[in-house]
């Protein structure tokens, strides 16, 4: 089901909050004006000092800061929040509006131009409807009923411009998919409002060229530069004076799209079939440049080089921060926390029943799933579970503002941190699930790997709908996904032998597959480590391969002392776990 938050805060217009449908009283222009700055500024800290600036500026007086007391109160009543520890936060140093991103409509609109950024290039037509469907959260100007007070009017100006970009790129992507003529009546009126930004006149040149308008794009030209040399004495920029140059010699460049010139092909069938067959050529190509790993020789085993070998029984591992690593025993539903700097077991917890899962430290807390108590939510520093959560989570990780867990029945579920309280967002596949399926994010979107049928299914995370899914092979198999900044990859075995696929998030396309390991044996346990340009996967016959991104080659294969069957990475260092050895080991990347 789509994502619903019971408190909808909105800046793309009027300043509201909405419960249900039902707008709320938020109270005179000085608590509004506090509202929207912690509301812009959500769930990040507000120094008090800087509140008491902006409300009262430099001549505030010594009841200031008493004052903004008062009208955080009266806000907190206002969003029926008189309780601080849900909603408005007190701190030290100030205060904290602590919310889903979702929850406002800034947050949702930065989703969508996020999403509508990666598709592009590849995808325009998709780009511009999402492009839209951002655009269509606006209800007028930002801030409207308080950005006339001077200190909200560099926000005002910000969330302008981030208007006006993603309305400059929805016409990019309109007339990538060639729709020129339809954006004409649109370009022109935001040339008549907006005189001085070149970027929406040279595509009202493009579009009206495209159009088979030549003489009219020039004369747009022509009255762009009176209006900058008679007004700010300036000439057209380099993106102004390139085009009407191209437009004059008819420059191949600016020919309409292949989608919207398709229908023109008629009159030249051998120009048409030759592009196709060219096309076919070069996917044909780049298949191969991407799979030409696939008959190199894996490189020799060498032993790793063993930086720690710590002691946990049937080890689920690690999850790394800055200052920890952690780990749960399987069996004895034990948490532990491992110094990194001195390589040994500080503390342990009982958090969990039988069959304690790999813990996640995030937003926090330490999350475990066991098969006996749920999802386990421990708080490192007051040193006990805070919450018990749910069946067993299949996977877990967190991403934008709250915990995400796959389900046994093949369910995406989506866990508020304030509340602990779940949501189902979809269900992705039939029935229920042998493997776990494995979880990522990247793009703005959540990334499954569905071990039963071989799909890495796409889900935007406001709307809860699949965006792609995308057939990594039918062996049954687990699929684990993980994300690097820039790529996705997913691990799985597949016809008689481990491939880790590399997935390019802007064109959900495949873009290298890349055999891991010797071939045969079985499906692999999991486990992907990525960091500093390198992919780390935990192979069927217990050793540890390494892949460089920027070949998509196997450069390396460890071997540990006992069978590796899951691997991270984190912190600088490479995390192995041994479960039937009882072992942790911390292993140097650069070996």
């Amino acid at each position: 089901m789509p994502f619903r938050p019971s408190l909808e805060f909105r800046v793309l217009g009027p300043l509201e909050v909405a419960r249900g449908g039902r707008t709320l009283a938020l109270g005179g222009e000085r608590q509004r004006v506090l509202l929207a700055v912690l509301v812009l500024n959500a769930n990040r800290l507000v120094p008090t000092q800087g509140l008491v600036n902006l409300l009262f500026g430099e001549d505030a007086p010594q009841t200031a800061t008493q004052a903004v007391r008062v009208a955080v109160s009266r806000l907190r009543r206002a969003l029926g929040d008189p309780d601080e520890s849900q909603l408005v936060l007190t701190r030290a140093a100030g205060y904290e509006l602590c919310v889903d991103p979702l929850a406002i409509d800034l947050g949702r609109f930065e989703h969508r131009v996020a999403v509508a950024r990666a598709r592009l290039r590849e995808e325009p037509d998709a780009a511009a409807r999402e492009f839209a469907a951002a655009l269509a959260l606006w209800r007028g100007g930002a801030l409207a009923d308080v950005a006339h007070v001077e200190a909200m009017m560099p926000e005002v100006r910000r969330l302008e411009e981030l208007r006006n970009a993603a309305l400059s790129e929805r016409i990019d992507a309109d007339l990538a998919s060639g729709r020129g003529a339809e954006v004409i009546p649109d370009l022109e009126a935001l040339v008549a409002a907006e005189p001085y930004r070149e970027h929406y006149r040279a595509q009202l040149m493009l579009a009206l060229y495209r159009s088979g308008r030549q003489s009219e794009a020039l004369e747009v030209y022509a009255a762009t530069r009176r209006v900058l040399r008679d007004e700010l004495g300036l000439e057209p920029g380099p993106e102004l004076q390139e085009l009407q140059q191209a437009v004059l010699r008819h420059d191949e460049t600016l020919a309409r799209p292949a989608s919207a010139a398709a229908a023109s092909t008629r009159g030249r069938p051998l120009v048409a079939i030759a592009a196709v067959v060219l096309a076919a050529v070069l996917a044909v190509a780049a298949f191969l440049i991407a799979d030409r790993s696939a008959g190199t020789p894996p490189p020799l085993v060498r032993p790793a080089r063993i930086l720690a070998t710590i002691t946990i029984p049937n080890p689920g591992c690690c999850s790394v921060t800055h200052d920890a690593v952690w780990a749960a025993g399987h069996h004895n539903g034990l948490l532990y926390k491992i110094d990194p700097a001195t390589n040994k077991i500080v503390r342990t917890w009982p958090v969990a029943g039988f069959e304690a899962g790999v813990p996640d430290a995030d937003a926090g807390a330490v999350w475990v799933p066991s098969a006996e108590g749920g999802l386990v939510r421990f708080d490192p520093l007051a040193g006990r579970v805070s919450a018990q959560i749910g069946d067993q989570a299949a996977a877990i990780a967190y991403a934008y503002l709250a915990m995400w867990q796959t389900s046994r029945e093949h369910q995406l579920l989506r866990l508020d941190l304030r509340t602990n309280r779940v949501r189902t967002m979809l269900r992705y596949a039939p029935g229920g699930n042998d493997w776990d399926d494995g979880i990522a994010f990247a793009a703005g979107d959540v990334w499954i790997g569905v071990g039963d049928t071989g799909q890495l299914v796409r889900v935007d995370p406001s709307t809860g709908s699949i965006v792609k899914r995308i057939s990594l092979g039918s062996t049954y198999s687990e699929l684990v996904p993980a994300y690097d900044g820039g790529s996705i990859w997913a691990f799985r075995f597949v016809g008689g032998q481990q491939v880790l696929f590399r997935i390019d998030p802007a064109t959900n396309r495949i873009v290298a597959r890349i055999p891991v390991g010797p071939p045969g044996g079985a499906p692999p346990n999991g486990g992907i480590g990525v960091g500093d340009g390198f992919v780390w996967t935990c192979d069927w016959d217990g050793k540890i391969s390494k892949v460089d991104e920027r070949t998509n080659r196997v450069v390396a294969r460890y071997s540990l002392p006992a069978v590796a069957e899951f691997v991270t990475y984190g912190d600088g260092s490479l995390w192995a776990s041994a479960y039937d050895a009882s072992r942790v080991y911390r292993v140097d990347p650069t070996n």
